[in-house]
């Protein structure tokens, strides 16, 4: 797998994640959701609310699943 990341920091990222508690590890993933959701709903502010709600669901559960969701 090719990788920008040197195999040394890779190791030094690793361990300190494996330092961090349950609470903090998952703090950090809760913290890194809310950024790549702003991310993209900052990239989708020229469409209208209910498209957003729509792309954004389409894009955590798949189009599919919302399509399912909204025929009924």
């Amino acid at each position: 797998m090719l990788s920008d990341t040197s195999e040394a920091f890779q190791k030094l990222y690793w361990e300190a994640l494996r330092r961090q508690t349950p609470a903090q590890r998952l703090n950090q993933a809760v913290e890194l959701s809310n950024a790549v959701r702003s991310v993209f709903l900052a990239n989708i502010s020229h469409l209208d609310e209910a498209t957003q709600r729509r792309r954004l669901a389409e894009a955590c559960y798949g189009i599919e699943a919302v399509e399912l969701i909204t025929s009924k």
